[in-house]
């Protein structure tokens, strides 16, 4: 039995099994476009917290430039309406968001940005999950 199977049987499989997954992918590729022009911003913001300091090893223009590609090819993926891509811009927005919620955990435990970080990444990784099961 496969796994989306298994989940069309539990309680929870009305939030997690059945609902559709464009708008949580769709908010996932605005804020890699949003948190990407944000860093191509005219101020440094590695410079403002230690936590965004293990960032800096790239400047932030590549940060910026890589997320806003990312986000724009995320949503045009959701535009094509391409299951593969799809489930590919998703499982990307995950380990961006994982990674940087990871990154915040080690840098600056107390700060409560991971959290963030963190919940966007389950989401996408949900999204990609979920478009599996459905391919």
């Amino acid at each position: 039995m496969r796994w989306i199977d298994r989940m069309s049987s539990a309680w929870w499989s009305l939030i997690l099994a059945e609902h559709d997954t464009e708008p949580v992918e769709l908010s996932g590729g605005l804020l890699k476009v949003a948190i990407g022009f944000w860093l191509l911003l005219p101020f440094e913001t590695f410079e403002s917290s230690p936590t965004f300091a293990v960032f800096a090893i790239l400047p932030e223009w590549l940060w910026g430039c890589s997320l806003m590609a990312l986000g724009i090819a995320h949503i045009l993926s959701l535009r094509s309406g391409d299951l593969d891509r799809r489930r590919h811009g998703s499982m990307t927005g995950y380990l961006v968001w994982f990674s940087f919620a990871m990154v915040f955990v080690f840098t600056n435990p107390p700060a409560i940005g991971w959290l963030a970080f963190l919940m966007a990444g389950l989401a996408q990784l949900w999204c990609s999950l979920r478009l599996g099961g459905r391919a």
